[in-house]
This record gives structure tokens, sequence and C-alpha cells, in this order.
């Protein structure tokens, strides 16, 4: 279980990182676009573009990254009136069907990647396939989201069995060691 959740910091890690670069690249490029506009009277054509696909990239690894650091909404009503052990299976059954979710995406992106693949982008300097901008970022972040959610649902079922707390994937991120540690800050955050 250590070596997948080190793998799997490390793939966090990475998401993470190109995330930002992404976003910062949403930025620089639409400033560009800015700049090139009211300065030059030279607007570029491919900005919005180029800005679009880097959105839509980061919304999917940002979601897997949310997973692995338990940053999506949850409803707790249910759940929170559980003991420890039925918590940890309902929580193991959760990311059971995410994993079973994310399974029918991955099968069913596969199927549109080659069908939009015979379209280009339109306002880029180069003709690339749509599909590295649509169905390319869903694969990509569902398989990835297969790997955390697998890991998390085996995790908690081991929790369920020796008690062991689990954490977000590849250690903390923020300064919430475990699930519920970080359910109580986000509560003890929300009250403030």
């Amino acid at each position: 279980m250590r070596a997948a959740d080190r793998f799997l910091g490390w793939v966090g890690l990475a998401e993470l990182g190109l995330c930002v670069a992404l976003i910062i690249a949403i930025v620089g490029t639409v400033a560009l676009q800015v700049i090139t506009r009211t300065f030059f009277n030279l607007p570029l054509g491919w900005v919005e573009e180029v800005a679009g696909f880097c959105f839509i990239w980061a919304t999917f690894l940002g979601a897997s990254v949310a997973l692995k650091q338990f940053r999506h909404i949850a409803i707790k009503t249910f759940v929170s009136r559980l003991g420890p052990r039925p918590e940890a299976l309902v929580r193991a059954a959760t990311y059971a069907a995410i994993c079973f979710v994310m399974v029918v995406l991955v099968r069913e992106a596969w199927g549109v990647i080659p069908i939009e693949s015979r379209s280009t982008s339109v306002g880029l300097p180069i003709r690339l396939p749509r599909s590295l901008f649509f169905s390319v970022p869903l694969f990509t972040s569902a398989l990835l989201m297969i790997l955390t959610a697998a890991y998390l649902c085996l995790a908690f079922l081991r929790q369920a069995a020796t008690g062991t707390p689990v954490g977000p994937v590849g250690g903390r991120m923020d300064f919430a060691a475990t699930a519920d540690e970080f359910d109580q800050v986000k509560l003890s955050d929300a009250k403030s």
C-alpha cells in the first residue's frame, strides 16, 4: 500500500504542477492578447483557443488532484452518524462506485477519440486533432481517477478491518492528515 501511495502521490504532484503551468499559460496568453490588441492593434486569433484548451486540461487534471486530496464536495449527514468501521465501509463503497463510473467514462472516451480526431483545431497556427483537447483530457483524468479510487477503496476497506486511518493520497499537501481530520479542519474553517 505504501508503494501505491507514494506512486499516486508523485502522480498527484505532477498533475498539480501541470495544472499550475496550465493556469499560468491561460493568464499569459490572455495577457498577451490584451497587450497586442490594445497597444499594437494586432489581435491574435489563436489565444482564445489555447486558453480554452488549457482550461479544459486544467479542469480535468484538477478533478483528479481533488479526488486524491479529499477536496470534492461531500455530504456527510448519513455517514457521520455511523461508527468508524461502517463509515469506512461506506467510504470504500463510494470509491468503488467512483471507480466504476470512471471505468465507464474511460471506455466511452476511448471510443470517441478516433471519431473526434477526424477534425482539427481551427484557430491554432498548427493543426492538431480536436481529441487532444476534449476526449483525451477526459480519458486521461478518468484513468488517473480509476487508480486513485481503487487505491482509496482498498485503503478504506483496510481501515474498516484494522482501524488504520486513511489520509490524502501521497501524504498531505495541506495540514490535515486523515479524511476525518480534513473534515474537522474544513468544519472549523467554515465556522470562523
